[in-house]
């Protein structure tokens, strides 16, 4: 081994080695830095994921509300969090103000809004994840392809359709997945001529789809 990989070998080791030591010094910090958001965190997965979802109708819990509003308002990462918490629950109160943050103008909040709403699968969020498959940023379009997939809603199949003539191939292979869980007779003749796509993992996964049919 040369001197500059026994040198990066060995602060690699050093690295490990504090963190070994320090881990709970480590620990207590990030608690410390994150406790409210942990904490709703928590409370709500051991909660209210487990309590039958109110109605649209009634007000929703206060922490839910807290954590909406820690959504709008916190710095990126408690946002983040907020969302992943919010997907967790479930609770339709949780939809509109994610449906809202689909057009956030910090990327990675859109990204996880829709991922978030693809888990929660609450009917008013195809519509605008179909509008996302026209965003500009290729991240947005592809997150929300997939996301599509769990609902299995055939609003979507013309859209997607379009999408798999994208120019991002992260955006032709989710468009193809989120086809092949619809099961729609239109979908087979664009997933065979997806099996020539110059991407290698469009042409991979739109094989094994059709093997599947």
């Amino acid at each position: 081994m040369n001197e500059r990989g026994v040198y990066f070998k060995n602060r690699k080791t050093v690295l490990n080695q504090f963190i070994k030591n320090n881990f709970i010094i480590i620990l207590i910090q990030f608690i410390k830095n994150n406790f409210i958001i942990i904490l709703m965190l928590f409370i709500f997965l051991e909660g209210c994921a487990h309590r039958p979802q109110d109605s649209q109708n009634i007000d929703p819990p206060n922490e839910i509300v807290q954590l909406i509003e820690k959504m709008k308002k916190g710095d990126k990462g408690e946002r983040l969090l907020a969302i992943y918490a919010l997907s967790e629950i479930k609770n339709p109160h949780t939809v509109p103000p994610l449906i809202e943050a689909l057009k956030d103008q910090v990327s990675d909040v859109r990204l996880q809004a829709a991922r978030a709403l693809g888990l929660i699968q609450d009917g008013r969020a195809v519509e605008p994840l179909i509008q996302a498959l026209a965003h500009s940023d290729w991240r947005f379009r592809a997150t929300a392809a997939w996301a599509l997939n769990d609902f299995r809603d055939q609003r979507a199949l013309g859209p997607l359709l379009k999408a798999m003539n994208d120019s991002n191939p992260k955006v032709r292979e989710g468009a193809a997945h989120s086809l092949w869980e619809l099961n729609h007779p239109r979908t087979i003749e664009p997933l065979i001529v997806a099996l020539k796509d110059p991407d290698p993992h469009v042409r991979a996964f739109s094989a094994k789809v059709l093997s599947t049919h």
